[in-house]
């Protein structure tokens, strides 16, 4: 993929400005660079790919069990000009998870890096420790993490449905708006008959506590409410 289409496919997703703040606290502008550099700046957010194997082991030690996955999308220029390989997984990523499938998946989380694989590397950590402490509060173990390079949105419905698996939490980056204002979305689904279900979305979710918490007590509370439901 020659240089130039990278320049196509982000305008004609509509990526062709990113402002970035001064410090605002004191009364500044924000400032608005030039087109060409913001375009600079677009095309290494966008096209950046999570490191999968660095951020494996940082959830390890954390506590988390994790598995890598990989799509049929072989870069970022490939996932925005193809977005339907960003929820098909390649081969050898499919036969994994169908070892798998013989034993009983309650619950996966399923972290992609979509748009945005920094805003994926800094936040989802955080937000997953708020998400342990609410899991721990019902005794329920921690489910495995699936971490997933150039991934869509839609992929983590795509493991749900291979593995069976009664609940899916999904962590995937928002598009890149504003340099200093990383952002993840958080999708819930939860399993009817053969299809898994978004029941819960929170887009936005930024590094900031507050926010943060507000937004795993939404989703753990959509969780708990489905999995007593399946239990009835």
């Amino acid at each position: 993929m020659d240089f130039k289409h990278y320049w196509a496919v982000l305008r004609q997703h509509h990526l062709n400005r990113i402002i970035v703040k001064n410090d605002l606290s004191k009364g500044a502008k924000p400032l608005s660079l030039p087109l060409s550099y913001t375009h600079q700046l677009n095309w290494e957010l966008v096209n950046a790919t999570l490191n999968t194997s660095s951020f494996a082991k940082e959830l390890n030690r954390a506590g988390w069990e994790t598995l890598t996955l990989k799509t049929q999308a072989q870069s970022k220029a490939e996932l925005l000009g193809k977005p339907h390989l960003g929820r098909e997984l390649d081969t050898d990523s499919i036969a994994s998870l169908l070892a798998k499938s013989s034993i009983a998946v309650e619950m996966v989380i399923v972290i992609a890096d979509g748009m945005n694989a920094r805003a994926v590397q800094n936040t989802s950590g955080p937000f997953l420790k708020f998400f342990n402490k609410m899991l721990l509060l019902k005794d329920i173990p921690l489910p495995q993490v699936l971490l997933v390079a150039n991934g869509s949105k839609t992929v983590g419905a795509e493991i749900g449905k291979i593995l069976k698996a009664s609940f899916v939490l999904t962590l995937i980056g928002d598009r890149p708006k504003q340099l200093a204002e990383d952002s993840i979305s958080a999708i819930f689904y939860s399993a009817s008959g053969n299809e898994m279900v978004a029941m819960k979305e929170i887009t936005g979710i930024k590094q900031v506590t507050h926010q943060m918490q507000a937004a795993v007590n939404e989703l753990a509370a959509s969780y708990f409410s489905a999995k007593d439901k399946k239990q009835d």
